[in-house]
């Protein structure tokens, strides 16, 4: 997909369409990856608003955290390292910890 596409998928994330959601925070997540967009703050935060109204649902959630991966942000870096110390979900703390290191890798690539 082309990033072009990411303003109409960050619209569906402002909606009550849970399954929606969790479709298109794979695609954002993925696009961002691919196309580098470590650092695109509208999106990040749209994400980090995603987590906070949706977070209760552990799929939503775990989405969150592995389409967190994507990005440099530290506030990204300090909520996935809150969700790998404390989350309820073994199977979400563990998935914090692998897009922590996601992180860590590139960054140290310089990529």
């Amino acid at each position: 997909m082309d990033e072009e596409i990411l303003p109409i998928l960050i619209a569906v994330l402002k909606t009550d369409n849970l399954l929606a959601i969790r479709e298109v925070i794979d695609a954002i997540g993925f696009i961002c990856f691919y196309h580098k967009l470590h650092d695109d703050y509208p999106i990040i935060d749209a994400l980090m608003l995603c987590l906070k109204d949706h977070g209760n649902d552990d799929i939503t959630r775990w989405k969150l955290v592995r389409s967190f991966e994507s990005f440099n942000d530290s506030n990204v870096i300090n909520t996935l390292m809150r969700i790998e110390q404390h989350d309820k979900q073994p199977i979400i703390r563990n998935e914090a910890h692998r897009s922590l290191r996601m992180i860590t890798n590139r960054m140290k690539s310089g990529k």
